[in-house]
């Protein structure tokens, strides 16, 4: 039997594009083993998705609905991968996105996350100038490799789908890290030092609009407000980690 792939779906202040992607979801992944756990992060402005699983009682931000829902799915032993994704994407129906990353990962023990193309326009991602990337195993994988400073510098985007096992391994991502800022180049740097792989598959390719919950003004402060203070508090665990001069580790 196919290995079951829990999805954390995450919502905040907008219900209906929550139930968006949820009914997109289930019209979609005819062909995946899954389970989804919608995660309400303490929604103030709207009233939670329909669909909503579990609700946090304090708004940690998207962080803190990511780690909800991965306890959540820690619980469930047939769970064997996770893919954590936002309300704010949108992907072809016609294609069941899921597959082709969980059969890579079937088949290769030692990759711990695939992570799809992304854009807002429909257009693949493959990748950043910044990003490492060679060993290609197939056209349609390839693999993010450390930089000069044995570091991998990976943003962490939504959605990425990881072995539970690996999560587990690292501790997950560091929950200080607010809003994913930095989260991504310490989680896969945390991977690569144990020997797991990541790998981004061109041929999944996910739209994702961008910060469309701020951008709908339903929060208190403006998008440019969070994002520096976002950004404040990210500097100083990405110091404590990897020294005062993080920044130029990550080039």
């Amino acid at each position: 039997m196919q290995s079951k792939v829990g999805i954390v779906l995450l919502n905040y202040n907008l219900p209906y594009e929550t139930d968006k992607v949820y009914e997109s979801l289930i019209r979609t992944l005819k062909n995946t083993n899954y389970e989804i756990c919608v995660v309400d992060n303490a929604s103030d402005k709207a009233p939670p998705s329909k669909y909503t699983t579990i609700k946090a009682i304090v708004n940690g931000r998207t962080m803190g609905g990511l780690l909800l829902g991965a306890h959540y799915f820690n619980r469930k032993k047939d769970v064997k991968y996770v893919l954590y994704m936002h309300n704010d994407m949108s992907f072809n129906e016609t294609i069941d996105f899921v597959q082709p990353m969980l059969e890579f990962l079937e088949t290769n023990p030692d990759v711990a996350v695939v992570h799809p193309s992304l854009n807002q326009d429909a257009t693949p991602v493959y990748i950043g100038d910044r990003i490492v990337v060679h060993e290609k195993t197939k056209p349609d994988f390839l693999r993010v490799m450390p930089n000069k400073h044995d570091v991998i510098n990976l943003d962490d985007t939504s959605p990425i789908l990881v072995r539970k096992e690996d999560w587990n391994l690292v501790g997950g991502q560091d929950f200080r890290l607010t809003r994913c800022y930095g989260s991504g180049k310490d989680f896969y740097t945390s991977l690569h030092k144990l020997d797991k792989k990541i790998y981004i598959c061109n041929k999944v390719v996910i739209n994702h609009h961008g910060q469309y919950t701020y951008l709908n003004n339903v929060g208190d402060e403006s998008y440019q407000t969070l994002d520096r203070e976002a950004y404040g508090e990210m500097n100083i665990v990405m110091a404590e980690k990897y020294g005062d001069n993080w920044r130029q580790l990550f080039i």
